[in-house]
């Protein structure tokens, strides 16, 4: 099996790809998020931490390795740079 990723680019694509989906040729999974990729471990876990506790986690260690509490990285670059906000 090959995994592929795609752009769609007109609407029309997307109900080509719906019809290979619906004849088993394909199939159409949508992409993870990481919400999904947490709900996914928490399923399997007896002991689940809050976004609100993975927050504060997360501030304690920026603060201990001295990264502003400004730095964000909600945007990787092709060279894997992090932008500030």
């Amino acid at each position: 099996m090959e995994t592929i990723s795609i752009e769609i680019l007109n609407p029309k694509a997307r109900q080509l790809l719906q019809d290979l989906a619906d004849l088993k040729l394909i199939t159409i999974k949508p992409k993870p998020t990481f919400k999904n990729v947490l709900e996914k471990l928490r399923q399997d876990s007896e002991q689940v931490p809050s976004l609100e506790e993975i927050t504060l986690e997360v501030k304690e260690v920026r603060k201990l390795k001295g990264v502003s509490p400004r730095m964000t990285f909600h945007a990787m670059g092709s060279a894997g740079m992090a932008t500030a906000m």
